[in-house]
């Protein structure tokens, strides 16, 4: 089975009210962490700064059709989203990873752009200061 055929994760479901941040991830988070709030924002901060520079170059790739490189950087960018729980954020970036080991890159942009989306929702939740 090429990667191409083979059958693409269920997308994984919004929280309660659509929440873009799995919580518990943050809860783990902070529990690991005992009352020092350091980790957590020091996740946080990383994940932004990294996806902000990321992101971008993401998307020129696909544009290019660098499927090397789409592959490489939605690969970080998956882990960077599922370490603070920002699970639709890592599902995107899996199906372009999976494009690009594929070696193309069609239908990549529709997954930018809903990338493009979902981190300003991610941002937003994490900006708002839900459940801290």
């Amino acid at each position: 089975m090429t990667p191409l055929s083979a059958p693409l994760p269920a997308e994984p479901a919004r929280g309660a009210g659509g929440e873009s941040i799995d919580w518990s991830v943050i809860e783990a988070l902070r529990a690991f962490s005992s009352a020092d709030l350091d980790l957590v924002r020091e996740l946080v901060a990383s994940f932004e700064v990294h996806v902000t520079q990321q992101l971008p170059e993401l998307e020129q790739a696909v544009r290019r059709d660098d499927a090397t490189t789409t592959q490489f950087l939605a690969h970080r960018m998956r882990g960077t989203s599922g370490n603070i729980g920002a699970r639709r954020m890592a599902f995107l970036c899996e199906r372009l990873e999976e494009l690009g080991r594929g070696g193309v890159t069609i239908g990549g942009m529709e997954l930018v752009d809903d990338l493009w989306t979902e981190f300003a929702r991610v941002r937003a939740a994490l900006g708002s200061g839900a459940r801290s």
